[in-house]
C-alpha cells in the first residue's frame, strides 16, 4: 500500500502541471497537537524519506512554521496526518490553495478548507466497520480535477 500511494504521489508531483524540475514540497506535521504530534513527526519524516528516494524534494514544516514565514515559496503541500490542526494552520493552507498553490490531504480535513478545495466531508469510517479491517477499498479522481493523478488506485 505504502508504494502505491508514493507512486501515485509521485506521478502527481513530478507532472508537468506542477512544473518541470522537482517541484518544492513542504510537508506539514502537526506541532500544536497534544496528543499525537509525535505520531504527525514520524509520518511527516516516513513521507520525506519516501520521497526523496523518488528526486523529490521536500522540506517539514511545523504549523508554526506554515503560518510564518509561510507556505508561499511552495508549489505543493502535503498534510499527511494533523488530526487537530490549529486554525492559523487552515487559514496559510486555505490562502496557499486560493493562491494557486496545490494540496494533498491524509486524515483529517477542516471544513472550511474542505469548501475551499471544493471537497465533501463525509463520516468516518471506522476499522471495525471497513469492509476490509484496515483498509480502504478505492480512491477515485474526478477526470480532469486533478491534472497528473490516476483515474484511480485500489489498495
Amino acid at each position: 500500500m505504502k508504494h502505491a500511494l508514493v507512486l501515485a504521489l509521485s506521478s502527481f508531483l513530478l507532472s508537468p502541471s506542477i512544473g518541470a524540475e522537482a517541484p518544492a514540497v513542504a510537508i506539514l506535521k502537526n506541532t500544536a497537537s497534544t496528543g499525537s504530534w509525535w505520531r504527525s513527526t514520524e509520518i511527516a519524516g516516513d513521507f520525506r524519506l519516501a520521497l526523496s528516494g523518488i528526486g523529490v524534494q521536500t522540506q517539514v514544516l511545523g504549523d508554526e512554521e506554515a503560518v510564518s514565514p509561510g507556505l508561499g515559496s511552495f508549489k505543493v503541500v502535503l498534510a499527511p496526518y494533523s488530526p487537530e490542526m490549529p486554525e492559523g494552520t487552515v487559514q496559510a493552507l486555505k490562502g496557499f490553495a486560493e493562491g494557486g498553490g496545490k494540496i494533498v490531504l491524509f486524515y483529517w480535513v477542516a471544513p472550511v478548507l474542505a469548501q475551499t478545495l471544493g471537497m465533501t466531508v463525509v463520516r468516518y469510517v471506522p476499522d471495525s466497520e471497513s469492509p476490509e479491517e484496515g483498509d480502504f477499498q478505492e480512491i477515485r479522481f474526478e477526470k480532469g480535477v486533478l491534472e497528473g493523478a490516476p483515474g484511480s488506485f485500489k489498495n
